[in-house]
């Protein structure tokens, strides 16, 4: 029996591609604090009136996408955590400091996973993945004309020069130079995947020149860890080798690694290779947040202090004893520690098992088509990041949008039904003689 990889959904209209690219604008933080003029990291509770009321209109919109046919998928543990994980949210709001607080954050996040899913009901996955990449790339020659036209504005601080932590790193049309660092990072990974889509192959490596300028420019320390690693595990999962073998070279890779470490000065030559970057091996004092932040995390192991929450008031004011004016924060940077802060270990397990899943069908599958490749991709790079960035259950924020669509792209093939087996009724035409059989053709007895 075989089968044949049937992404197409329907006959996208340009209505369906606005309704797509609104959602991403709208539940994205950059336009978000475009709109509205905030900068901070709080999305699109705090926007202006105008923008809300968009907002809730598409997500009702979403909403009766669904209810009107839901189906959107095979059901699996994926989809399964990812409802658990959004009702685990609004339950937060129950023993939640600021319950009115949560339950706007909460909504927020409904209205990512609502846009992922309705996204995927209107386009179907393969037209949605184009449109990522289309998407993507428009984003990256926006951003280089930014940087281009317009450098003042597009680098932080330009004119104090080099890659300090508050030098003139590229921020392009974001608030933050590290929210532009990501957000490269993801494209670059994109982009890589979707070299099918672009007809031309000089366009696709001009975009590719270009976003590995920008991502230089950017000189962020957590796209120097994470990119590297990202595409090692990527490697690894590519390489057509039995499971057994490739753990083993893990490990031998990981031995060889460790002992050259210590051979050497290990920790100078990483605190100089991170140096570079502007930031100590601390990564700019993430070793103090998380300190502070632990007693919060042993005081409420399961169910954390309510969704957003975690990183509490009480929590800043200790971290500015320690730090000082600098110290001032409003999340974790740390997306394990900060869904551990705020939803516990039950909703830390409820965000990662979507990604094991993934994780577990990138190793059986042999990642041929775009889709697949991109989910081996941008799972271990979502995976690394949150170990410097808290993005991982973070509302507004395009990262469970990915993995909600991801889920769709790592689908194995619904094989179509195999008629071959059946036996067939032909019915005897008198037209047909033996005298029309070729005079070379033998007929030999069957014993």
């Amino acid at each position: 029996m075989t089968g044949r990889l049937t992404l197409t959904h329907c006959a996208p209209r340009w209505h369906h591609y606005a309704f797509v690219l609104l959602g991403i604008a709208l539940y994205s933080r950059a336009l978000d604090r475009v709109l509205s003029g905030n900068p901070s990291h709080y999305g699109i509770v705090q926007s202006s009136l105008a923008v809300q009321i968009v907002a809730a209109g598409l997500l009702a919109i979403s909403g009766l996408i669904l209810v009107w046919r839901p189906s959107v998928g095979r059901l699996d543990i994926g989809r399964i955590s990812v409802a658990a994980l959004t009702i685990w949210i609004f339950l937060s709001a129950l023993w939640s400091a600021d319950a009115p607080h949560s339950l706007q954050k909460a909504l927020s996040h409904l209205g990512v996973v609502l846009f992922a899913f309705a996204s995927l009901k209107i386009l179907g996955p393969n037209a949605v993945f184009q449109l990522l990449v289309r998407a993507t790339a428009a984003f990256v020659c926006i951003q280089f004309a930014i940087a281009i036209l317009a450098p003042a504005y597009a680098f932080h601080n330009a004119w104090d020069l080099g890659v300090g932590e508050h030098a003139g790193r590229f921020r392009g049309s974001f608030f933050h130079k590290n929210e532009t660092g990501r957000m490269l990072g993801l494209a670059l990974l994109i982009l890589m995947a979707g070299r099918t889509v672009f007809n031309r192959k000089t366009v696709w490596w001009g975009l590719i020149a270009m976003v590995c300028g920008l991502l230089i420019a950017s000189a962020s320390a957590k796209l120097f860890l994470s990119l590297p690693a990202a595409l090692i595990v990527f490697l690894f999962l590519k390489w057509q080798a039995h499971l057994a073998i490739k753990t083993a070279c893990l490990v031998y890779l990981i031995t060889l690694v460790a002992m050259a470490y210590h051979l050497i000065d290990g920790h100078a030559v990483l605190e100089s290779l991170i140096g570079l970057t502007g930031r100590d091996l601390s990564l700019s004092g993430r070793d103090a947040i998380w300190s502070v932040g632990w007693p919060q995390i042993v005081q409420n192991p399961m169910i954390g202090a309510g969704y957003d929450m975690g990183w509490s008031q009480p929590l800043r004011d200790a971290l500015l004893m320690i730090k000082g004016p600098s110290g001032v924060v409003n999340h974790a940077h740390n997306g394990y520690f900060q869904t551990m802060l705020d939803l516990g270990a039950i909703g830390v397990a409820l965000a990662l098992l979507p990604l094991m899943l993934l994780i577990s069908r990138t190793l059986r599958a042999r990642m041929k088509s775009g889709p697949q490749i991109l989910v081996g991709l941008i799972v271990p790079y979502i995976l690394l990041l949150n170990i410097t960035g808290s993005y991982l259950t973070l509302n507004g924020d395009i990262f469970m949008c990915l993995t909600i669509w991801l889920l769709r792209f790592s689908e194995r093939p619904q094989p179509r039904p195999d008629h071959s087996t059946q036996p067939s009724v032909q019915r005897f035409d008198p037209s047909h003689r033996v005298a029309d059989v070729p005079p070379n053709l033998v007929f030999l007895p069957v014993r």
